[in-house]
């Protein structure tokens, strides 16, 4: 199973046979590099100094210290199956991570010394990692956990804006051969690089590369729409961690920012009608998406930026649609029993997934997208706005605030009504079928039901 590899993954082995470099890497940075690696990291330090010998060691100490945790990662993973006393390999992750620049953790404006300390380190990882994420099938156990290992790397990685890593993941997410087990880190990876923030240009990635970043979106929707790999008659706990996985491909989608990906006036690609049809639960999507993938599809979708050959009619219905759904579903879930509960009094139904969702968290951030969304749409495109689609915009807005919810939000689970929100539905009208009307698939068949 892969979840059951997912979990022995934080002691996995991570190591390359034969990978003679690495004894010369596995050298601790003096005190200088270590210096002159936080100071640059720190935005206190360029890069690039005069004399040349001077911006030569801070190149050489980014180096070094890059080379470092690739050498202590492979050396943990040596010694009792990553899991020694010594240095376990989960301490080796935590440690890398612990020095990856990123500019998330900073209000300022990254300095060029930053810009460029991600870039050295990035490049230098990522040549380390080369011979794990080449690796050929067949996949046996230790390949799998060196490439899990890898990928936990690089989804820290990603979270400095390193570009280049967007081919190695894409690669892996891409690769039949490879399993959902290894997919996950790759998946994260390509949500952390698309969640990095441009500093010019806030509506867009820190991609500079336009294909590379479409080959990305491309990945991302390619897995949230292939065949399924499981077997209809699969146990439910398979087909659980096949969602959970699609999941992460999810989140990644929803922050690409573009509603719809044009090139010279062809369109390419449009990760909005995928994330709208997760929130519906299209028919097209198999096995059905699970509760928390409907929501994480609408929150997807509510975040991405507005695009003014939208139909927001057609959307603005079935965000309302989704979020009745949802509704549906936090009326009818059990609520967790109390803690401190003898065992013997629990349920003796399981629970299911709507049961022991995070309801108040997923309803904040249903909320925060949806002011996104519409404040996207009244202020970040050019007038003018059909006046019965922005009407509708407004409607679904307040509607889904106020009839579902601020009651979650209050742990109101009585006062939410999902009815309030189909007498709208039912009262308004959406003439468009098609999210974009010069594509004829953007379409979403909801399955049968009210």
């Amino acid at each position: 199973m892969w979840h059951r590899v997912i979990a022995v993954a934080a002691v996995a082995l991570l190591t390359v046979a034969g990978m003679q470099r690495a004894a010369a890497q596995d050298k601790r940075p003096d005190l200088d590099e270590l210096y002159r690696f936080r100071e640059i990291k720190g935005g206190k330090r360029a890069v690039q100094e005069s004399p040349a010998a001077e911006m030569d060691k801070n190149k050489a100490a980014i180096r070094k210290v890059a080379q470092w945790h690739a050498s202590r990662l492979m050396s943990a993973a040596n010694k009792s199956l990553g899991s020694s006393d010594e240095l376990p390999i989960s301490t080796a992750v935590r440690e890398f991570t612990a020095d990856v620049l990123e500019p998330n953790l900073y209000t300022a404006r990254m300095t060029l010394g930053q810009q460029d300390m991600i870039q050295i380190f990035g490049k230098d990882v990522m040549t380390a990692l080369t011979p794990i994420l080449d690796f050929k099938p067949p996949y046996g156990a230790d390949k799998t956990l060196l490439m899990i290992n890898a990928g936990r790397c690089i989804a820290a990685l990603a979270k400095s804006g390193y570009e280049p890593l967007a081919d190695n993941a894409v690669a892996i997410i891409d690769n039949p051969a490879v399993s959902d087990a290894i997919k996950l880190y790759y998946l994260h990876a390509l949500k952390n690089l698309f969640a990095v923030p441009n500093p010019d240009r806030p509506e867009k990635s820190v991609f500079t590369d336009p294909q590379r970043e479409l080959k990305a979106i491309n990945s991302l929707i390619g897995f949230l729409t292939r065949k399924p790999t499981i077997s209809p008659s699969a146990p439910q706990d398979e087909i659980d961690g096949y969602r959970y996985v699609r999941r992460e491909a999810l989140r990644a989608l929803g922050m690409v920012r573009y509603p719809i990906v044009r090139v010279q006036g062809n369109v390419q690609t449009i990760p909005a009608i995928v994330l709208l049809r997760f929130a519906n639960s299209d028919k097209s999507i198999v096995p059905p998406p699970s509760v928390s993938e409907r929501a994480e599809g609408l929150i997807g979708y509510l975040q991405l930026a507005p695009d003014k050959e939208q139909n927001m009619d057609f959307s603005a219905g079935f965000v309302a649609l989704a979020v009745r759904d949802l509704a549906v579903d936090y009326k009818a879930a059990k609520p967790p029993p109390p803690k401190g509960i003898d065992p013997k009094d629990l349920p003796k139904e399981p629970l299911a997934e709507r049961d022991y969702m995070a309801w108040k968290l997923t309803a904040t951030r249903i909320s925060a997208g949806l002011k996104s969304w519409k404040d996207n749409w009244d202020n970040n495109l050019p007038p003018p706005r059909p006046a019965d689609q922005a009407r509708l915009v407004t409607g679904a807005f307040d509607q889904c605030e106020t009839a579902v919810l601020k009651y979650i939000n209050d742990g109101k689970r009585t006062e939410v009504a999902p009815d309030l929100l189909n007498q709208w539905l039912q009262n308004e009208k959406f003439p468009n079928n098609l999210m974009f009307s010069d594509d004829k698939s953007t379409f979403i068949t909801r399955p049968e039901g009210p």
